[in-house]
């Protein structure tokens, strides 16, 4: 499925110095400025002959239909390779008059998806990511996803009436779709961080009874995701310094500074990441040390009632040895002696346990 939006100023020649100038003026309404939302076709006519600002937007692309983009705005054959091959690495790559920028959005989990969630991010317990292709230069913004982005949708029914945006140039319009694209972590890693939290009290305060191991699949079910998350914010980090050190040189300089804000947000996701995983490896170890402790304190308690068991079975083995001798035949109180020094030792060894705080 393809969508195009262009937007040009339908002004005449002995007026468009007046309309600019209107536009540029600093609280100046951008006025003059229209926004149709057309086929392809119509699109590639007003970039080529009217100098109309173009973007076009393919969810689930053919073959046949990236070829159709890449010659009408004169792509490089890579273009449509990396277009249709799912779970491509986060890059950036600059062809002189275009740039390329391959980046990963959230996307609900209730929407399909033609591929494999990329790199391993499946039961993570995440919400899965889209690949998207972000193709623009000077004048044109191309983006191309396997999986239906409602991102991309929202986005392009915002700029339809965004004249302001638009007036500023492609710079405002590319620099608003990366940063939007950025932001929609924001609201996973919310839910993330309210996960981690909430295995982090389980395994520092603890449930109703002592610790079990259903408190590991949570853990490791987020590790997983975390790393899984990691591995691609890594270089799609590293794909928007490279955006934002080297700059844009078909764009203004505004529109370049800009970009520098994307790669902050970015850096702020990186962080919180890594931040997560030392959250997780904390509680992990803590549940550890929780059921160690758990454990001795059983071992403990196993340990006094064997030692106040063992008292009594050494004393009747011990006077029953030999039983010609026994108290009981040639000694009245041999039996109430024998249960005295019973309960004597066994005093004796709750009073040791209890100095020891084991019982």
């Amino acid at each position: 499925m393809i969508r195009a939006l262009y937007w040009e100023r339908p002004v005449s020649q002995h007026n468009a110095a007046a309309a600019a100038d209107t536009a540029g003026r600093p609280g100046g309404a951008p006025q003059g400025w229209e926004c149709r939302e057309v086929t392809l076709e119509d699109a590639l006519t007003a970039w080529r002959e009217r100098g109309a600002l173009v973007w076009v937007d393919v969810a689930s692309p053919t073959r046949p239909e990236m070829e159709t983009i890449s010659a009408g705005f004169g792509l490089h054959d890579v273009i449509v390779r990396t277009a249709l091959q799912p779970n491509s690495r986060p890059k950036v790559a600059h062809f002189g008059d275009f740039i390329t920028v391959t980046l990963y959005v959230p996307r609900a989990p209730h929407v399909g998806t033609r591929g494999v969630p990329p790199f391993g991010i499946a039961g993570s317990g995440l919400a899965p990511l889209s690949e998207v292709d972000f193709v623009f230069a000077a004048r044109y913004l191309i983006t191309a996803h396997l999986d239906p982005v409602p991102l991309i949708d929202r986005l392009m029914d915002e700029a339809k009436p965004d004249t302001e945006m638009v007036a500023k140039g492609m710079g405002s319009l590319v620099h608003r779709v990366l940063d939007e694209t950025v932001n929609a972590y924001f609201p996973v890693l919310d839910r993330l961080v309210e996960q981690v939290e909430d295995v982090q009290q389980f395994c520092f305060v603890g449930g109703d009874g002592p610790a079990s191991h259903d408190a590991m699949r949570p853990l490791f079910r987020l590790k997983k995701g975390l790393f899984a998350l990691r591995r691609v914010m890594a270089p799609q980090a590293d794909a928007l310094r490279v955006l934002a050190r080297e700059g844009i040189s078909f764009y203004e300089e505004p529109a370049r500074t800009d970009f520098e804000d994307v790669f902050d947000r970015a850096v702020r996701v990186e962080q919180t990441i890594l931040m997560n995983q030392e959250l997780l490896i904390n509680a992990r170890e803590s549940y550890l040390t929780r059921v160690s402790n758990e454990l001795g304190i059983a071992t403990q308690a196993l340990l006094v009632v064997t030692c106040m068991i063992l008292v009594p079975l050494f004393v009747t083995a011990f006077y029953g040895m030999r039983f010609e001798f026994m108290p009981e035949l040639q000694f009245s109180l041999g039996h109430g002696w024998a249960i005295m020094l019973i309960v004597l030792i066994d005093g004796m060894l709750l009073y040791l346990f209890h100095r020891q705080r084991w019982a």
